[in-house]
């Protein structure tokens, strides 16, 4: 896959540093906006062994890319509503509580 912009900018942001090298991406709703090769190619990415020696922190609507993850923080009106592992957490009734409407 070819991405048009350069290593060091994501989003039409310059980071200031070559991603590649760094021990902690910070990825914010990296899939979206992308067609479904494009989602499953960053998905790879994430699970490759090189991602197993960083850190990646994504924040994400997405729960098949957060279903993949090691933990997982659920957020409700901007504060911490519930974490642990994906498989427990991600869950219907989990999800349903968390997205209810005030």
């Amino acid at each position: 896959m070819t991405l048009p912009k350069s290593t060091n900018e994501l989003s039409g942001v310059v980071t200031g540093h070559d991603p590649q090298t760094s021990d902690l991406l910070l990825l914010d709703e990296p899939t979206t906006g992308l067609g479904p090769e494009a989602r499953d190619r960053i998905a790879t990415l994430l699970t490759e062994p090189v991602a197993d020696v960083r850190t990646v922190v994504q924040a994400t609507h997405d729960l098949e890319a957060a279903r993949s993850a090691d933990a997982c923080l659920l957020l409700r009106e901007g504060r911490l509503a519930a974490q642990g592992n994906p498989e427990q957490l991600l869950t219907a009734s989990t999800l349903a509580q968390i997205w209810q409407t005030v």
